[in-house]
């Protein structure tokens, strides 16, 4: 349910900046079909899902060390910019930060360095 509200403050980025963005869900469906499940949540931890092999790749797999520095503290840098609160994302990337023992406020994309990556 905390991906459903991040994902719902990436919206409301998108929003405020004039763009319409796709949801996670309707990419879900998009990507891996309509499997008969109403929620985000519900297609991620359902066996009827694609995420079942996911399960047990650990706190080093790329959802944490790639997803984190690169797309959320991405997110939270242009949603200041914006002003639009993202406190599930903050607290994700703070959370990930004390657990993985790296400072990916420091480490990740900035509004400002994006423009080096693309």
């Amino acid at each position: 349910k905390l991906m459903e509200k991040m994902d719902e403050e990436r919206m409301n980025i998108g929003k405020a900046l004039g763009i319409k963005l796709t949801s996670a869900y309707d990419q879900l469906i998009e990507y891996y079909g309509e499997r008969g499940l109403s929620t985000m949540t519900e297609y991620i931890s359902s066996s009827k899902g694609p995420y079942t092999e996911v399960k047990g790749f650990g706190l080093s797999s790329r959802y944490i060390i790639e997803d984190v520095p690169y797309l959320l503290v991405a997110a939270s840098s242009i949603a200041k910019l914006c002003s639009v609160e993202t406190p599930v994302i903050d607290l994700a990337i703070k959370l990930a930060s004390l657990i993985m023992e790296t400072d990916y406020i420091k480490t990740g994309y900035y509004y400002d360095n994006l423009s080096d990556i693309i």
